[in-house]
């Protein structure tokens, strides 16, 4: 049910062209794993926008995500990674996030995923995540 949803989310993705869906499906796996009642709603609002106000990290992320496609800006896959993750963090953690644009700084493009286990649980449990 999840695999099928996750279609469904980023068939209607076509927005935000240059946004990585495929990576962003992936990280709402993990977000699952972490807790899947926030998980569900985090992804939502950041395909529909609905119930998002000023503060909100998912309002943050989508606002980065729809600045970049009018910009025709490509992003790594770290630049997005990393975002993706600092807003899940936050949302998870019930923290205030306003922004996630590059304050012209380098920036790590790792961060951890909080709420997400060290080893996956399942057929690849013996694989760590590094």
């Amino acid at each position: 049910a999840i695999l099928r949803r996750n279609v469904w989310i980023y068939g209607v993705g076509g927005v935000i062209a240059p946004f990585p869906s495929t990576m962003f499906m992936g990280m709402h796996y993990l977000f699952t794993l972490a807790d899947q009642k926030k998980a569900g709603p985090f992804t939502d609002s950041f395909m529909t926008g609905v119930n998002l106000e000023l503060g909100n990290p998912v309002l943050a992320l989508r606002n980065l995500a729809v600045t970049r496609a009018q910009d025709e800006g490509n992003a790594s896959q770290g630049y997005w990674y990393f975002r993706i993750a600092k807003c899940w963090n936050a949302f998870y953690l019930e923290e205030e996030l306003r922004s996630v644009a590059s304050q012209g700084k380098k920036e790590p493009t790792w961060l951890d995923i909080e709420g997400v286990p060290r080893k996956i649980p399942g057929a690849f449990s013996d694989l760590p995540i590094t």
